[in-house]
């Protein structure tokens, strides 16, 4: 298949992101690429080093010129850090660059995923629920605003056939 416009997966952590976008990426046998890997490859530090030394703000502007710059590249499917969306006008412009898909997982899924997997976000919580709300909360506001909501179950061959289907009708890829 050809990918026409890029293609942005977004959604909380833990909802499974990276792993859908390469699942989408090799359905589609396009490209895939994450923003958090290019944003550690550029600036030679992890993601928590950045965060650490120069704090969120400084973070968020290097997220935001890696976002940009890869949204005006040739098209990928790209996994967006579960915040990206809800800084600065991040959204705007992948509403406007791209083609987006929210990953929709249900607040206990993704505290159990946490659970199993620590994320540093929630690194020194005694209880991540309140902090999944709280970020929820947030971002619900941008999340909304993707191009197409995917409520994820356990049936990826079917979720994935249903997003190409409705891919090719949007002309965001072709045969």
């Amino acid at each position: 298949m050809k990918l026409l416009k890029p293609v942005c997966i977004l959604g909380m952590p833990a909802s499974g992101k990276s792993y859908f976008a390469e699942a989408l990426a090799l359905h589609w046998e396009v490209p895939c690429i994450h923003l958090d890997q290019v944003i550690e490859r550029a600036e030679g530090r992890s993601i928590e080093q950045i965060w650490d030394r120069y704090q969120e703000s400084a973070f968020r502007s290097l997220e935001r010129y890696y976002l940009m710059h890869q949204l005006i590249q040739k098209p990928v499917v790209m996994s967006l850090g579960g915040g990206t969306a809800a800084h600065f006008d991040n959204m705007f412009l992948i509403q406007n660059l791209s083609f987006s898909i929210w990953l929709k997982v249900g607040l206990s899924v993704l505290e159990q995923r946490i659970l199993e997997k620590p994320r540093p976000l929630f690194q020194n919580l005694d209880e991540i629920m309140p902090k999944l709300e709280a970020l929820m909360n947030f971002r619900y506001q941008y999340y909304e605003r993707a191009s197409l909501v995917v409520e994820l179950n356990n049936d990826e061959p079917k979720t994935l056939t249903n997003v190409t289907t409705y891919c090719q009708r949007q002309n965001i890829i072709s045969e």
